[in-house]
């Protein structure tokens, strides 16, 4: 469980404001062994608010957003063999946001992963791997927020990710090796 609030004073050129961000929510995961199968599995929740107002200003304008996004998750590490390890997984996400002019913005889908991994011997093992990410929407740094705005058609962030690498572990040395291409 977690919960954050952070209040910050600044004066801008229009005189003194007040921004804030309030952050709470739960990270609530496990893990389990079946045979050759390691399991994580788990829920995420988050829910965020921000706001901004001048100081001392009579009926002035309160500009805020508020944002949450919700995730359930399935990760497994699975031993083909006592050399290679297969990992497979995948993470379903729903983002949604009320900005300050009052805009519903949702984003929701799925983050897949997929990994293999082959240890040569005790010391040195080759891996590759692929992963995608949807990102949607949270809400906007308090002090931009009346001079900032969204498009009614924003979409979510997607990310590509695909990686090979090699690893060497002996005694104190533990050398590693990747190459990553990542398209967002």
């Amino acid at each position: 469980l977690f919960h954050s609030k952070t209040e910050l004073q600044q004066t801008a050129r229009f005189g003194p404001y007040q921004g804030g961000v309030q952050n709470e929510g739960f990270d609530l995961r496990n893990s389990s062994v079946v045979a050759e199968h390691r399991w994580i599995y788990g829920v995420d929740y988050r829910a965020e608010q921000t706001e901004l107002f001048p100081i001392g200003v009579a009926n002035a304008r309160y500009d805020s957003e508020k944002a949450s996004v919700k995730g359930i998750f399935v990760q497994d590490y699975y031993n083909l063999s006592p050399q290679v390890r297969l990992n497979a997984g995948a993470r379903y996400d729903d983002y949604q946001v009320r900005d300050m002019k009052q805009q519903r913005l949702t984003a929701d889908g799925l983050s897949p992963n997929l990994g293999l991994s082959f240890a040569m011997n005790e010391h040195f093992r080759l891996f590759a791997g692929y992963s995608s990410a949807l990102r949607g929407r949270l809400t906007t740094n308090s002090f931009v927020l009346d001079n900032r705005s969204n498009a009614a058609n924003l979409q979510a962030e997607q990310a590509h990710h695909r990686q090979i690498g090699a690893e060497y572990i002996a005694g104190a040395w533990h050398l590693n090796a990747n190459l990553f291409d990542t398209l967002i």
